[in-house]
């Protein structure tokens, strides 16, 4: 009876821990695109338009990351302009990311401020910081 009580919490604890260490791994390269949002509403602020990339705000075509499991990051045009999109390394970072490695911070003006929607991008919700899950818990 115990055994089996053991087993029923390992299989329900386990998958729940794995999220957890996989969005703690992700937190801290999440948490350095500020800098990169600052430029982008400063560009916005100067020339009364958001940038479509990175050569906008005077960064190089694909930055590597500064992160730790980040491969790259950059600014595009969609589907928005000013999107900072991630991309996680999925291959030696973090292989339970599998493909759904992007997350997408999607500015837009609400009363004359920049403001950051980050639901977009493939990465799955378990994976997501929980401001940026969307309505799928997947």
């Amino acid at each position: 009876m115990a055994m089996a009580a053991i087993s029923m919490f390992a299989m329900v604890a386990l998958p729940i821990f794995t999220d957890y260490v996989v969005r703690a791994r992700l937190s801290d390269d999440i948490g350095r695109v500020g800098s990169l949002k600052l430029q982008i509403v400063e560009y916005h602020l100067l020339n009364g338009r958001l940038p479509e990339s990175n050569a906008d705000v005077g960064l190089p075509p694909e930055m590597a990351a500064p992160g730790q499991y980040l491969a790259m990051f950059y600014i595009d045009s969609e589907p928005v302009p000013g999107t900072i999109k991630l991309v996680f390394d999925s291959i030696t970072g973090i292989p339970a990311l599998g493909q759904d490695n992007e997350l997408w911070f999607q500015p837009s003006e609400v009363n004359q401020r920049i403001v950051w929607d980050c639901t977009g991008g493939t990465l799955l919700n378990k994976f997501r910081p929980a401001n940026c899950r969307g309505s799928d818990e997947g």
